[in-house]
């Protein structure tokens, strides 16, 4: 993504000011008026009015010089983790024009976080009230404590072909956690487990 023409920037702080300075409101009426234009994420409007009022200028970065300055992307990264929260920093690297340590640098200055996706095991039709057997039958023996003992707990490792254990490349970018679930069934057909 590039970033916007000094036009498009004054309109987008116009239309901020018309829309009383409630981004997704600007968003919307921005839409309506200019529906051939590239269309700004919600944060930009209020991003562009604070540059405004610190600088005087719409633009990022007034002086002159030949290589852009982190500030000229800071637009087009906020507006693609927003498009799109769960992209990585090397693909908005790529899309944007620089390297991933400068889209990871963006991010932090407004609070941003990659959050990890938490696996949690699909429950299936009956899994409740299997639960709910085995919860009744520990209950109903006379010595709890003897049976406790004789139950094995292990470590269980799921090596699947689809690629769900891998955990790393899954990420969300946000300023607050959005307790983000992916239901996986680790007990399927189609894996191998390993016990330690």
């Amino acid at each position: 993504m590039v970033a916007f023409t000094k036009e498009e920037y004054f309109d987008i702080l116009g239309v901020y000011h018309r829309a009383y300075r409630n981004a997704a409101l600007a968003k919307r009426t921005y839409a309506n008026l200019n529906p051939d234009r590239r269309q700004p994420a919600a944060v930009v409007f209020p991003r562009i009015h604070n540059r405004f009022v610190l600088t005087g200028s719409v633009l990022t970065n007034t002086r002159n010089r030949d290589t852009p300055a982190m500030e000229d992307y800071e637009d087009a990264v906020l507006e693609a983790v927003e498009e799109e929260p769960t992209t990585s920093q090397r693909a908005i690297g790529q899309n944007v024009g620089t390297c991933h340590q400068t889209v990871g640098r963006i991010l932090q200055k407004p609070g941003y976080h990659a959050y990890k996706v938490s696996l949690h095991q699909e429950l299936v039709d009956g899994d409740r009230q299997h639960r709910l057997d085995f919860c009744q039958y520990v209950l109903a023996q006379p010595d709890l404590e003897e049976l406790v003992k004789n139950i094995l707990f292990c470590d269980e490792s799921s090596f699947s072909s689809d690629g769900e254990v891998n955990r790393h490349n899954s990420h969300y970018y946000s300023i607050q956690n959005p307790h983000w679930l992916k239901e996986v069934q680790h007990q399927g057909r189609w894996s191998s487990f390993f016990r330690r």
